[in-house]
C-alpha cells in the first residue's frame, strides 16, 4: 500500500512517523517530474506500507497549477505508469477544493470521504463537497465515492437520536 501525502500540512506523514527532512524527496518533487520511486519511503511502520511525505511546497505548486496545461490532470500525468507496483494508493488531500485535490480526484478510481460528526462545519462542508464532486463529474471526471467515513461519532447527539426504538 502507498499513501500519499498531498496536503502541505503534512500530518498523514507526521501520523505515519515522518516528515519532509527524513524523506529523499516528497510529493513536491513529483509534480515537478522526479520519478515517483525516487519519493517513496518503504516499509513504513510496517512490512508494504509505503509513504510520499507531503511538505509546505505544495502551496508554491498548487499556485503553478494554476497555470499549467490541463492542470487538473498534471498528477495523473506524472504518475502515469508508475503505480503499478501497489495493489492500494490512498492519497490524502488538503481540506480544499483547490488544484491539489481536484489532481487527487481525477486521478482516483473511489473516493472515501472523512467526516467528523463532533464538528458542524465538517458535517456542513459535506454538502459543499459533493457538490464539487458533481462539478467534476459534469466536467468529465466522475468518481465514485464509496463511502464517506464518519469520524468522532457520539450516539448522545442529537444528530445520531431517532423516534425509532433500537
Amino acid at each position: 500500500m502507498l499513501v500519499v501525502d498531498l496536503d502541505r500540512q503534512t500530518n498523514v506523514s507526521m501520523m505515519l512517523g515522518h516528515n519532509t527532512s527524513d524523506a529523499p524527496a516528497s510529493m513536491s518533487d513529483v509534480f515537478t517530474g522526479r520519478p515517483l520511486r525516487e519519493c517513496v519511503l518503504t516499509d513504513v511502520l510496517q512490512p508494504g506500507l509505503s509513504l510520499v511525505v507531503g511538505d509546505p511546497r505544495l502551496a508554491d505548486v498548487e499556485f503553478n497549477l494554476g497555470s499549467a496545461r490541463r492542470r487538473e490532470e498534471v498528477l495523473a500525468r506524472q504518475l502515469d505508469g508508475q503505480l503499478d507496483d501497489y495493489d492500494y494508493v490512498l492519497i490524502d488531500c488538503p481540506p480544499n477544493q483547490g488544484l491539489l485535490a481536484v489532481n487527487a480526484v481525477v486521478l482516483a478510481f473511489e473516493l472515501v470521504v472523512p467526516v467528523r460528526m463532533t464538528d458542524p462545519n465538517s458535517i456542513n462542508g459535506l454538502g459543499d463537497l459533493l457538490a464539487f464532486y458533481d462539478e467534476l463529474a459534469d466536467a468529465g471526471w466522475p468518481r465514485p465515492i464509496s463511502a464517506v467515513l464518519r469520524l468522532d461519532v457520539d450516539e448522545r447527539r442529537d444528530l445520531y437520536r431517532s423516534s425509532t426504538p433500537h
